[in-house]
């Protein structure tokens, strides 16, 4: 596992988040390789989502670091990387359509590029 931390595009070491009383991640620790497609798969309320906010700074862990090639997320300029979370996608729009949606840069905004 070792070489494939060190060639991954994001990776994830000890990251550990709780509300209140509830742990939601437990020293989670995974690699995704550069050129991969990689899923996150579970029942509904595992934490993906969890796991994917603190990935994009969006939320704090409790312990651990989740990073995109060697920086966390909040060091990363606003438009280097995109997610549709939890609620943020629409009905009847495709994956497909999402992903072209996400990668295409605002022209003066966060949210011009959706309009």
């Amino acid at each position: 596992m070792t070489d494939l931390m060190t060639d991954a595009t994001i990776t994830f070491y000890g990251v550990a988040k709780s509300f209140g009383p509830t742990m939601a991640l437990s020293d989670v620790s995974f690699a995704a390789p550069a050129g991969r497609i990689t899923a996150f798969v579970g029942r509904n309320g595992a934490d993906k989502s969890t796991a994917l906010r603190i990935l994009l700074g969006m939320a704090t862990p409790d312990a651990g670091t989740a990073v995109i090639g060697s920086k966390a997320a909040e060091q990363l300029p606003v438009a280097t990387v995109g997610a549709l979370v939890g609620a943020g996608a629409h009905p009847g729009t495709t994956v497909l359509d999402h992903l072209m949606i996400r990668g295409q840069p605002p022209s003066s905004g966060r949210g011009d590029f959706l309009k």
